[in-house]
């Protein structure tokens, strides 16, 4: 028998959301930033943008996102290549240096927010950044 307690939905300790319960807009955007149709802010300008599509996933497709840093989500391999980058060997996946996960991009045919891919110093990619050795670029979440 355990000596711990059990804790009881009350009005100061609600029961916590089941794991299959979705995410609510303010909650997704406290947890991975601003969403499709969201606005922000540029900068300490009054000016405000509306972020018109998530290409790096978005409270409908949430679950899959890359949040780096001490006690985030991300689990090994996920985001994460464990091929060694070859310049020589042509068969070899094009695998970015460095990915810049969750940026809205702000540009003349859209404002999205999406997972930006890197390589030799220029953008190679806009979309949801991903390991093709474990996850499936087409899955939906």
């Amino acid at each position: 028998m355990s000596s711990m307690t059990e804790c009881r939905p009350t009005e100061c300790c609600p029961e916590p959301p089941k794991p299959s319960d979705p995410l609510t807009r303010a909650q997704y955007a406290d947890r991975f930033g601003p969403t499709t149709r969201d606005r922000i802010r540029l900068a300490d300008t009054e000016l405000r943008i509306e972020i018109e599509d998530d290409w790096a996933g978005g409270p409908g497709r949430s679950g899959n996102e890359m949040v780096f840093g001490g006690g985030k989500v991300i689990r090994e391999s996920m985001g994460q290549s464990i091929a060694p980058r070859d310049p020589q060997d042509s068969t070899a996946p094009e695998t970015p240096d460095t990915v810049i996960t969750g940026a809205v991009i702000l540009d003349h045919w859209g404002i999205v927010k999406a997972d930006v891919a890197i390589r030799d110093g220029r953008i190679t990619a806009l979309g949801k950044a991903y390991n093709d050795e474990t996850m499936d670029p087409s899955m939906e979440g």
